[in-house]
């Protein structure tokens, strides 16, 4: 039984260590407006170099993030998009501060339109449990950082009741709907979708 759980653990680390190393066809976005048709790897959130081959027989090469405001990953199951981003973290986000970070983050676009809904994984192992967040950060047209406004989780800190009522006040319809809480944490996509929506048809 023991050299079975060994054996298992060797090949889930295997497939790991394949999946990390793994070269996807993408397409990177540079500043300037320039796309490089490449092959890269998986995205890291704090990421501050990609590297990306032509072919898969080239060898790698490093680009700064900076220079980059995409990057899409072509899978077999569709695009991914993730865009480099600065962000309000929070607690400032929380505290009605509009404090920007000082570098930007690589952020996944699940939602695009008037407001920008961007997401990201955080996985945590505290005695031997593990723990993935999945957090969220919206960003409005014109916004120059994107808010990060909490977690899909319950949480102490989680601004969500607190203030993203005063973010979304411009349709003051959803600001009221998320104060009585016809709106959850879990809704956040919804929330988004519905104020896209509203924009759109008022333009």
């Amino acid at each position: 039984m023991k050299k079975t759980v060994f054996f298992l653990l060797v090949a889930l680390c295997s497939l790991q260590n394949f999946a990390a190393n793994k070269f996807y066809p993408a397409t990177l976005i540079k500043v300037d407006g320039e796309k490089i048709e490449c092959l890269i790897k998986e995205i890291g959130i704090g990421d501050k170099k990609l590297k990306y081959k032509e072919s898969l027989n080239s060898k790698p090469v490093s680009i700064h993030s900076n220079e980059l405001t995409r990057a899409i990953i072509h899978y077999d199951e569709g695009d991914v998009v993730w865009d480099y981003v600065k962000y309000i973290g929070y607690r400032s986000f929380l505290r009605g501060k509009n404090k920007v970070s000082k570098d930007p983050q690589w952020m996944q676009l699940v939602v695009s339109g008037p407001c920008s809904l961007y997401t990201w994984s955080v996985t945590t192992r505290q005695n031997g449990f593990t723990n993935i967040d999945n957090w969220y950060a919206c960003k409005k047209q014109d916004e120059d950082a994107s808010n990060i406004i909490g977690t899909d989780q319950d949480g102490f800190f989680d601004p969500f009741f607190k203030r993203l009522p005063d973010y979304f006040s411009d349709y003051p319809e959803l600001a009221e709907k998320i104060k009585a809480k016809k709106y959850t944490r879990k809704n956040i996509v919804e929330i988004v979708n519905e104020y896209n929506l509203e924009k759109s048809i008022k333009k």
